[in-house]
């Protein structure tokens, strides 16, 4: 019954980062944003919040957890998007995480290093003009 009420509390929490999100990214093509959660499953379920409710939304979260120095990261990429796919995304990401990546054409996530915040800002810049360029270069 506890493992019911976590995971409804996981939910809940998805529901109200992805609200915030959305009222700080509406009508973005391209939403690239840093929270804070320690947990994977919340930034996966956040990332597909947000996606419902922008459905075509590039979307892409980060976690950065200082302490140890990681940063979590979650994707999610419109089928048939002219922006590419998902795990390419999260891939190009991880090579500048020095991290790795896994998921599908629809759905990413991944893991990798950042020491400083002033390492994430710049990454989300990066992951965001990623994004734009492949938008901007599709056939």
């Amino acid at each position: 019954m506890a493992q019911i009420g976590t995971v409804l509390s996981l939910i809940a929490k998805a529901a109200l980062k992805a609200k915030e999100l959305l009222d700080k990214h509406s009508n973005k093509t391209v939403l690239v944003d840093l929270i804070q959660t320690v947990s994977i499953s919340v930034l996966m379920k956040t990332v597909l919040k947000l996606s419902k409710s922008s459905p075509d939304s590039l979307v892409m979260l980060f976690a950065h957890l200082q302490q140890s120095g990681k940063v979590l990261f979650a994707c999610q990429v419109p089928k048939g998007s002219a922006g590419g796919s998902a795990i390419e995304w999260a891939l190009h990401v991880c090579a500048r995480l020095e991290g790795n990546a896994d998921g599908s054409n629809e759905v990413a996530k991944g893991v990798g290093k950042a020491t400083k915040v002033s390492d994430v800002t710049e990454v989300l810049h990066w992951a965001e003009e990623f994004a734009h360029n492949k938008i901007r270069n599709a056939p």
